[in-house]
């Protein structure tokens, strides 16, 4: 029959309209079609055939991984010494001041009593905001307890201290991290590891006291769930998951997490700022510390 090739092809593309309308002396070979067909879809739950573009691409994928991992590893932060910073904050506000102290413009101004609607930002320049922020800094850096600045200023405004400005990022008793605001436990020694990033970081929380925000940039922040105090943020990219671990059901990775890891097979790293918490030693524990290595940590992205 003439019609036979177009009912054929109509076998093709739309199977269930084909067994209707293909003649009963083409019903096989429709069928044999379908039948071929069917064979080159994949279950969803069935790995690619190797050598496909599917296989070749989530091979691609796999490495890529590993090689984020890899290099992610490799690159350790330096060991600075806190102080560092301080130097180079002062030498800013030095060199800047030294600059304004020739300016015409700005000793013009000061002349004429420094009126704050008269400042000359123009003559300012941008040297003038790093000398500020230096200023912010080494302001911040100096002095304990709840009540100083700049612990205030990361609990309550978000701030970022320096990275290795802590001295709890190298600690290495055995102990309790508590909210330095609430005084709430938070983190205790047995899941802190070197990260290598410059911040205090923990694979896993004590209770899973810690609420969870999405910021605008995407990150993920840490605030403590009794006061809100701003301590960190989360990310994707600890060390891996060994058989045994135990977290709590409200972490990332737990059976009740707020969200899902974007990789499963590695803990998340809680990267806290040093200022947001406080250390309670534990009563005669020894010196070691943690149970992960720095070769499976990450560098603060």
């Amino acid at each position: 029959m003439r019609f036979a090739p177009i009912l054929l092809s109509i076998a093709l593309v739309q199977p269930s309209a084909a067994l209707v309308a293909v003649p009963r002396g083409h019903l096989s070979a429709a069928r044999i079609v379908l039948a071929a067909r069917r064979a080159d879809v994949l279950r969803m739950d069935e790995p690619p055939p190797p050598g496909s573009k599917a296989a070749d691409a989530e091979a691609a994928l796999d490495r890529m991984q590993q090689r984020m991992k890899s290099y992610n590893r490799e690159q350790k932060g330096p060991s600075i010494n806190p102080n560092t910073y301080n130097v180079l904050y002062g030498a800013i506000i030095a060199f800047t001041l030294n600059d304004l102290r020739q300016n015409a413009d700005v000793l013009a101004w000061l002349g004429a009593g420094a009126a704050l609607d008269a400042v000359p930002f123009r003559a300012l320049g941008a040297s003038t905001l790093l000398m500020a922020y230096a200023l912010f800094q080494l302001a911040f850096s100096f002095g304990t307890g709840t009540s100083t600045p700049f612990r205030q200023a990361v609990l309550k405004l978000g701030v970022t201290e320096p990275p290795f400005s802590s001295a709890l990022n190298d600690e290495k008793r055995r102990g309790e991290y508590r909210c330095a605001s609430c005084d709430v436990a938070l983190f205790d020694s047995e899941a802190k590891y070197d990260s290598g990033s410059g911040w205090p970081a923990f694979w896993r929380t004590s209770d899973g006291g810690l609420e969870y925000s999405k910021e605008l940039g995407g990150r993920m922040e840490v605030k403590c769930s009794k006061c809100s105090g701003h301590l960190g943020h989360v990310f994707s990219d600890g060390p891996d998951v060994r058989e045994g671990d135990m977290v709590p059901d409200t972490d990332p990775g737990g059976a009740a997490a707020a969200f899902a890891m974007n990789d499963e097979t590695v803990h998340p790293r809680f990267c806290i700022n040093g200022a947001a918490l406080s250390f309670v030693p534990e009563e005669g524990g020894s010196g070691a510390v943690g149970t992960l290595p720095k070769e499976e940590s990450v560098v603060e992205s």
